[in-house]
């Protein structure tokens, strides 16, 4: 237990102590803070640049030619409705700049709906400004003998719809039910994009530099193959961890600031619906999942010459686990198809079908024990044969080790 202890702390260690592992820790989250910073100043620079357009949409003037606009609806706006007869003087003042804008409703306005605008300059937020009055002055006055004002802005506007969703001849919570397992699925992705690699280069580089030899002297190839998984699985969850704090930082500074914006589909954040079967599927499917892919990445690392071959031939086992998400279409609309429970219990694509199938409640108590039991039986095959592929690899310098001699009696 001492050395498994020893091999663990030397993994996670030499992990964290490195500064390339705390440069990328904080620099993914730094440039998302720049990129929140930038909109947030960019928000405020706006509000500041609309203000100064509305003080400029006073100089705009309007003519009717076409009989459609309402007189009143002009005045609301601010804006000052002129006799078709002085177009072309206020047409000479928007040349000369003694004012900003002239919006010209010509008498063809009903059979070409086009209306015209005369501008003093290139600005395209005082142009969009104009544009968007212009079109609200028609739609209002054309909407007018609707009545009041709110129907006018029903008509304009139209209604947002809300989602009730039932199931079972019961109310559901909707996309609601979705989010927290869901989230396990982004997890395990984010593991296989930045925690993996280092599994595989911590076993092929000390192959490759032949340190390997010292440290069997010392240390059974079990207890190092474990103990390196488990030093990567506390990186993992350091990672994770330092991810979690800095999202909970960043959801306060945006409340506080008022950046938060609405969710899609219904989505709120206090009706997120917390299964534990689903959550516990769901961590199962994850870790599980983890451990199946970082037996993988050992064996490959024990198994090929160099680092470099290594990290080529390990593009097969990632483009494995993204599959799903090209087929998650089907995924979600044929849960029992063929195709999909195929990709449920294939090995490599195991893991993320499942997480996929387990967010959107597909997956019943019966298949669920099914895969994920069958998925630990392939975690363990893939550890047994990294630990066989460790310790014949550690005498193949020169060439690759071949699968047959994995399963030879030593």
């Amino acid at each position: 237990m001492s050395k498994l202890h020893a091999v663990i702390r030397h993994e996670y260690l030499t992990i964290v102590r490195q500064p390339s592992f705390w440069i990328f820790m904080f620099l993914l989250p730094a440039l998302m803070a720049i990129i929140l910073g930038i909109n947030i100043f960019s928000s405020q620079t706006s509000n500041d640049r609309i203000e100064q357009v509305a003080k400029e949409l006073q100089s705009v003037a309007v003519v009717d030619e076409s009989g459609l606009i309402n007189q009143s609806v002009v005045t609301a706006s601010g804006l000052t409705l002129h006799q078709p007869s002085e177009r072309d003087a206020l047409k000479d003042k928007v040349i000369a700049g003694d004012i900003r804008a002239l919006i010209v409703f010509p008498p063809e306005l009903k059979t070409t709906a086009k209306y015209q605008i005369y501008m003093n300059g290139m600005d395209f937020t005082t142009l969009s400004a104009v544009q968007t009055a212009g079109s609200n002055i028609l739609k209002t006055s054309l909407f007018l003998p609707l009545g009041s004002p709110e129907i006018i802005a029903l008509a304009q506007n139209g209604a947002e719809g809300t989602m009730t969703f039932f199931e079972n001849g019961k109310e559901t919570n909707g996309f609601n039910d979705y989010v927290a397992p869901g989230m396990f699925a982004v997890l395990f992705f984010t593991i296989l994009s930045f925690s993996l690699s280092f599994m595989l280069t911590s076993v092929s580089e000390e192959k490759e530099n032949r340190s390997m030899e010292m440290v069997l002297t010392y240390v059974k190839p079990r207890t190092l193959i474990v103990g390196k998984i488990l030093g990567i699985s506390l990186v993992t969850l350091t990672q994770l961890a330092f991810f979690l704090l800095l999202a909970v930082i960043a959801y306060f500074v945006m409340k506080n600031t008022g950046s938060l914006t609405t969710l899609p589909l219904g989505i709120d954040l206090a009706k997120i619906t917390i299964d534990p079967f689903r959550i516990f599927f769901a961590l199962s499917f994850l870790g599980v999942g983890f451990l199946l892919y970082a037996g993988l990445m050992v064996a490959v690392a024990a198994m090929a010459p160099t680092a470099k071959e290594a990290n080529n031939f390990s593009s097969i086992f990632i483009v494995g686990a993204i599959i799903p998400i090209y087929f998650s279409a089907l995924i979600i609309t044929d849960p029992n198809g063929a195709i999909t429970n195929f990709l449920t219990f294939f090995p490599l694509s195991s893991p993320m079908t499942n997480l996929l199938r387990n967010t959107v409640g597909s997956l019943d108590p019966l298949m669920a024990w099914a895969s994920l039991g069958f998925m630990t039986l392939c975690m363990a095959g893939s550890i047994w044969i990294a630990i066989r592929a460790f310790r014949i690899g550690a005498l193949e310098f020169a060439q690759s080790v071949k699968l047959t001699s994995l399963f030879r009696r030593s």
